[in-house]
């Protein structure tokens, strides 16, 4: 069923959504407990589509090294992270003969098309070292964010399909499903939400182990 919102209620659900989710949390958590223990000590992440950074910074005293790429600079306003090396570029920009222990890869690929995913996927594996992880988040086609998302456009990409592309590609994965909390502040925020559901969504999160020297060979 369509949910019916005017501009401004759309603004204010946006904005709560988008400045009160618990996803560095949840991802940090993910990492601590099904991807950390069985890494090496001082391992090294990439950060594919960094964003704000506010997830590199919950990961930053798990990783000897991180490297951010985002090519959007005004997204990194204020971000300091000492032992980060940031670059605003995309990752088919992105040339380099370092690997690392763990690729993230969180809500980017709404913006490849899927007709280039598999290419995408196989290019961010490039960078895995052998017995690493690639951590793919994309939002499940459930849950408020994912109800305002579907009153604008029916194109919209979520985790079902990324799952599909892996398994058609025959990765060896783990699928997580995680539940993304909001925050309002006021009873406003929380009645502009209501006409969504529930105020949690529910992200799908992909982790693929890259088990060999190849990191895009599939299992």
């Amino acid at each position: 069923m369509a949910i019916t919102l005017s501009s401004q209620d759309y603004a204010t659900a946006f904005r709560v959504l988008a400045a009160t989710a618990r996803h560095p949390e949840n991802i940090g958590q993910l990492v601590e407990e099904r991807v950390l223990p069985r890494l090496p000590k001082q391992p090294a992440l990439l950060d594919v589509g960094a964003g704000s950074g506010k997830v590199a910074e919950r990961l930053a005293p798990h990783f000897s090294s991180l490297t951010l790429l985002e090519p959007n600079q005004a997204q990194l306003a204020g971000l300091k992270l000492k032992k980060a090396k940031i670059l605003l570029e995309p990752l088919e920009r992105y040339h380099s003969p370092e690997t690392y222990e763990l690729v993230l890869c969180s809500h980017v690929m709404y913006h490849v098309p899927l007709s280039d995913w598999g290419e995408f996927i196989d290019r961010l594996l490039t960078f895995v070292r052998p017995g690493g992880y690639c951590l793919l988040l994309m939002a499940a086609a459930r849950g408020p964010t994912y109800e305002l998302c579907r009153d604008f456009t029916d194109t919209q990409r979520f985790s079902e399909q990324v799952i599909a592309t892996v398994q058609q590609k025959r990765l060896a994965h783990e699928v997580v499903a995680m539940m993304s909390g909001f925050v309002t502040k006021t009873f406003e925020e929380m009645y502009t939400l209501s006409p969504t559901g529930s105020c949690d969504s529910k992200p799908g999160m992909l982790v693929r182990r890259a088990r060999t020297a190849s990191p895009g060979d599939a299992s």
